[in-house]
């Protein structure tokens, strides 16, 4: 990262939102983030003693997120970043996408984060509300594939 200051900040301003988002001290937590030029996942694990529960994170964590990873040159972009927080103190390691397994998906990566992180703790996550949708490909078999909607197969 070319500036540590503005990494810094980003990485204060994440564990700021989580405070927001939960409503809990950061201590035990671990916040997950995926990134590439097209999109951006993240999570926040909180240790409850018993288990670890997952919190979604809210448009202003994705925006610091998007900034943080913008900030970085074109041949520092990370794919993974791990933020922990353990005692009031801030830790985070990036892994590039060259470092990543190619056969290997974001749930697993995150899976041996957790594990890594709160051995075999149950992991709590939200259920999906009211407005939750899983979409099949049966549900886009509709499209044309003339009309440009459909990626070619």
């Amino acid at each position: 990262m070319s500036n540590e200051n503005e990494l810094v900040e980003h990485l204060n301003l994440i564990a700021q939102e989580v405070v927001n988002i939960t409503e809990l001290h950061p201590d035990g937590s671990l916040i997950y983030i995926e990134s590439d030029e097209e999109s951006y996942e993240a999570a926040i694990f909180m240790d409850e003693g018993d288990e670890i529960r997952c919190y979604a994170p809210n448009d202003e964590m994705f925006d610091i997120v998007m900034n943080l990873w913008a900030l970085a040159p074109k041949v520092e972009k990370w794919a993974v970043l791990e933020i922990r927080v353990d005692e009031g103190k801030l830790s985070a390691s990036f892994t590039y996408p060259d470092s990543l397994d190619p056969d290997e998906d974001s749930e697993d990566r995150r899976e041996r984060a957790l594990r890594k992180r709160y051995g075999e703790k149950p992991i709590i996550y939200p259920e999906d509300d009211d407005d939750f949708v899983e979409l099949t490909l049966e549900d886009f078999a509709h499209l044309d594939d003339n009309d440009g909607s459909k990626p070619p197969q």
